[in-house]
C-alpha cells in the first residue's frame, strides 16, 4: 500500500507570512503578564483604589525602591492598568479597581500569586 501526500507549502516563504507579530506577542507577552502580576502581588491597586496617589506617595504606601518604581507604574500606564493625570497622580483604571482591589468583592487577584508560584518555567519546574 502506498500513500501520495501532498506536498508541504513552503513555510519559508516570506510572501506566504505575515510578519513577525504574532512570534514576537507571543515571545514579549510574558512581560506584559509579569507587570501585572508584579502589581497585584505587592497590592498597588487596592491601595489605588482608596484614591490617587503622586509617585512619592504610591512608593512610600507600597514599600517599594525608588529607583524602578516610577517606570514600573508608567509600563502599567503605557497598558492601560493605570491612568496619570497632568499632576503626576496615579489611580486605576475602573476595571482594576473592580477586580483587582481587595475592597472589591469582585476580586479576582487570587490567581496572581498561584500563577508566580507555580508557572516560574514550563511544567512549574
Amino acid at each position: 500500500m502506498s500513500f501520495n501526500l501532498p506536498a508541504p507549502e513552503n513555510t519559508l516563504d516570506r510572501d506566504n507570512q505575515d510578519g513577525p507579530g504574532r512570534v514576537l506577542q507571543l515571545a514579549f507577552g510574558f512581560r506584559a503578564a509579569k507587570a501585572l502580576m508584579s502589581a497585584v502581588e505587592l497590592d498597588l491597586f487596592t491601595v489605588l483604589s482608596e484614591g490617587p496617589l503622586e509617585s512619592g506617595d504610591l512608593i512610600d504606601r507600597l514599600e517599594i525602591n525608588i529607583r524602578s518604581a516610577i517606570d514600573f507604574f508608567d509600563v502599567l500606564v503605557a497598558l492601560g492598568l493605570l491612568h496619570r493625570d497632568h499632576l503626576g497622580r496615579y489611580r486605576n483604571t475602573g476595571d482594576c479597581d473592580l477586580y483587582l482591589s481587595r475592597h472589591s468583592p469582585d476580586y479576582l487577584g487570587i490567581w496572581s500569586s498561584t500563577s508566580i508560584r507555580g508557572c516560574t518555567t514550563f511544567g512549574g519546574g
